[in-house]
């Protein structure tokens, strides 16, 4: 604080400048009075401006402890990322939920409802029970009909069988890179080519994987099944929140058929698997892309694709049974999207539910991308 005669000095300055007080005008000399209110008025003015000094001095100085912690933090921060960084496939499926996240914010309810009403069109003119459920994959919009319904699985079972296989992978019980020796017992008829090799013949395990997707093979599939467990699939269908997928028998198993066991799934379910697919979170990065490039490699090109502009790519997979057919998977370009069509139930017939199959498709992708 200024000294009391540093602010009389002020005062005195102040009176010789001629400032305007009573009776100054005319050179008059200040009463004593108005010099006594004039140094206090300095004096105060002084005290003040000492105060604020104060302030700012202080203010600085807990903005500067501030700053030294926030630098602190960082650098604590920064010192755990390093020694404990985060593990690549944590941060993707960080990453992707954030953006899945971002794309549910973004979904217009226009949009969803003209979908939808494209959808039900669709299937109120197919002459069987029709399943789908379409999942716009650029900004979350998706809509089904019937999505929820439990169907015969057909092969749309392998879809869940490899993921359960691909963790098993990833925890190093079993190794891509294996072999396995085909035994008699393992020949199965139905699709596939790995029974046309016979009994001794030695395959990897990344072949009966990739055989089970894109040729649907029975064979392969029953020994992915023996290998991992059938407890461990329905395990993951669980895990993964599946509503209606259920393994309860192997490939072509005649007795089990016979007794009415029958394997089971869902269009919502299916195109949950597909989505984790496309967005790396089928197990893993990894795991996603030996699946992608599987359903690629689809040997059965009939439904779902006859309804998309030539030359579309779509990655899927097929299931056909006495009584139902089905398709679903990721139709890929600059306007990704999943779709799933299961068909069955009265009035069933396999041409039919092709046809239906590409009603529907036809039917979505005017909605999402034209």
């Amino acid at each position: 604080m200024l000294s009391s005669g540093l602010a009389v000095a002020a005062a005195s300055l102040w009176l010789a400048c001629g400032l305007s007080v009573a009776g100054c005008d005319a050179g008059q000399a200040a009463p004593p009075a108005a010099e006594e209110s004039q140094a206090a008025a300095a004096e105060e003015d002084a005290e003040k401006k000492a105060d604020a000094q104060s302030k700012d001095e202080a203010s600085a100085k807990d903005q500067s402890k501030a700053e030294e912690a926030t630098s602190a933090d960082d650098g604590a921060t920064a010192k755990e990322d390093a020694e404990h960084p985060k593990d690549a496939d944590a941060q993707d499926s960080e990453s992707v939920a954030g953006d899945a996240q971002e794309a549910e914010k973004a979904v217009d309810p226009a949009r969803v409802k003209a979908l939808e009403a494209a959808l039900q069109g669709a299937v109120d003119n197919a002459p069987m029970t029709v399943y789908t459920t379409v999942t716009d994959l650029t900004d979350g919009t998706s809509a089904s009909v019937g999505g929820d319904q439990q169907i015969a699985s057909a092969s749309m079972i392998k879809v869940l069988i490899a993921h359960t296989f691909l963790e098993q992978v990833k925890a190093g019980t079993v190794s891509l890179d294996d072999t396995y020796t085909l035994q008699a017992s393992d020949l199965v008829g139905g699709t596939g080519t790995l029974s046309g090799l016979g009994a001794g013949a030695s395959v990897s395990y990344r072949d009966i994987f990739m055989r089970m997707i894109d040729v649907s093979d029975n064979t392969g599939t029953n020994i992915l099944i023996d290998t991992v467990g059938m407890d461990a699939v329905n395990a993951t269908a669980k895990k993964l929140g599946l509503k209606c997928t259920e393994l309860n028998r192997r490939m072509m198993d005649y007795d089990a058929i016979a007794q009415g066991i029958e394997n089971y799934t869902c269009a919502d379910d299916l195109a949950k698997l597909f989505e984790m697919a496309y967005q790396g979170t089928f197990v893993d990065k990894e795991s996603s892309e030996l699946m992608l490039q599987a359903l690629r490699q689809q040997t059965d090109r009939c439904g779902i694709v006859n309804g998309l502009p030539e030359g579309s790519t779509f990655a899927h997979k097929t299931g056909t049974l006495a009584t139902v057919r089905h398709d679903g998977g990721i139709v890929e370009g600059d306007h990704p999207f999943v779709i799933v069509v299961l068909c069955g139930g009265e009035g069933f017939w396999e041409a039919g539910a092709e046809a239906s199959m590409a009603e529907v498709s036809q039917a979505a992708y005017g909605a999402l991308v034209q």
